[in-house]
């Protein structure tokens, strides 16, 4: 991974200096998943933030109506998702799954941990970007709901 392309990638990502990208991403690792693939099941106990460099995911949310599903987001190149369980070890609140081949970055809640000791500037400021992130997608659902009614 380059940092400059991921940081042409993530714009939240540009209030670092590219040294300070380069450590950031010695904790993260690449990965890629095929179309199709699914990243995370809802419920699922993994501890993990996804970065899209490329790709497209499907965040799917089960209904109470047996096997069917609630489509709740689709996300694609620039996008964090799953940013929710890098601090707290809850359960999947949903599914996520490629709809394209998609390129990741991915960061452990363990790793996302050593980064706050070792880089806490860093660390900082993605936790602010995480808080940035949540905030908007909290609003915009509750827009949705509001359209609903």
């Amino acid at each position: 991974m380059h940092a400059q392309s991921v940081r042409e990638t993530f714009r939240f990502l540009n209030k670092l200096t590219v040294s300070e990208l380069d450590h950031f991403l010695s904790f993260c690792e690449h990965r890629q998943v095929p179309q199709g693939t699914a990243l995370w099941h809802e419920g699922d106990a993994d501890c993990y933030a996804a970065f899209i460099l490329r790709g497209k995911l499907v965040l799917k949310k089960k209904t109470e109506f047996g096997s069917r599903q609630l489509i709740v987001g689709v996300h694609a190149q620039g996008s964090l998702v799953g940013e929710n369980n890098l601090l707290a070890p809850d359960p999947r609140p949903v599914s996520a799954e490629a709809i394209e081949t998609t390129d990741l970055i991915i960061l452990q809640q363990t790793r996302f941990e050593a980064l706050l000791v070792q880089a806490p500037q860093i660390g900082m400021q993605l936790l602010k970007q995480i808080s940035i992130s949540t905030s908007m997608r909290l609003t915009q659902s509750y827009d949705r709901l509001a359209a609903i009614f």
